[in-house]
């Protein structure tokens, strides 16, 4: 599998295209501020699956768009995220968004250990709630590629203190789901450069 990533926006926000380079077939994950660069390059592939890790406004600022733009394609999110992507409010769209109010919702909501599949494409849901409370990564085990959004940074981690966060919660789920992968899983955050699990393990002092 191949990766494009679109991060030119002031808040360093990844949007990602994970796609098969073979036949271009891929899901874009997190469609957020950087919204010329992924609407110009989303003719160059066949996107199967939008995919919101969470749903704060950075996130999905461009969901409205990429879906326009791409009728085939189902969006997911986690079962426990509706009520943020829906109200402005939760989702900061209101007190920190772009002059706009941003509502959204998924066409399938999906739960721990689903998987969501593209082509070849098989991404694992790991329920991660912390950042926010419908939080999820996204964990390709046969490629050792995990997104993390905002739930595990390069060492860092995401924000507890904005709507439906839980410090402990976030803590639990980086122990338990995402540290127990295997150390040379490759870690694509929702900001900021990569990482792998076993570089956090040894190198996130906030775990």
């Amino acid at each position: 599998m191949e990766l494009k990533v679109f991060n030119k926006n002031p808040y360093e926000q990844n949007t990602y295209i994970y796609y098969e380079p073979e036949t271009k077939v891929g899901v874009i994950i997190d469609p957020g501020f950087s919204k010329t660069q992924i609407v110009k390059a989303l003719d160059e592939f066949d996107i199967k699956a939008i995919i919101l890790t969470h749903g704060h406004h950075d996130h999905i600022f461009s969901l409205q768009k990429v879906v326009e733009l791409t009728p085939n394609a189902k969006v997911f999110a986690h079962e426990m995220e509706k009520e943020l992507l829906a109200d402005p409010t939760l989702n900061l769209s209101n007190p920190y968004g772009e002059a706009k109010d941003v509502k959204a919702a998924a066409d399938t909501y999906v739960n721990e250990d689903e998987v969501i599949s593209a082509g070849n494409i098989s991404l694992r849901v790991i329920y991660t709630p912390g950042h926010t409370i419908g939080g999820m990564c996204l964990y390709d085990c046969e490629n050792g590629v995990l997104f993390s959004g905002d739930t595990l940074f390069k060492e860092n981690v995401g924000r507890t203190d904005l709507p439906t966060g839980n410090t402990e919660q976030l803590t639990e789920s980086i122990k338990t789901k995402l540290f127990v992968l295997p150390p040379e899983t490759k870690v694509y955050s929702g900001h900021g450069e990569p990482t792998t699990i076993g570089h956090e393990i040894k190198n996130n002092v906030y775990v």
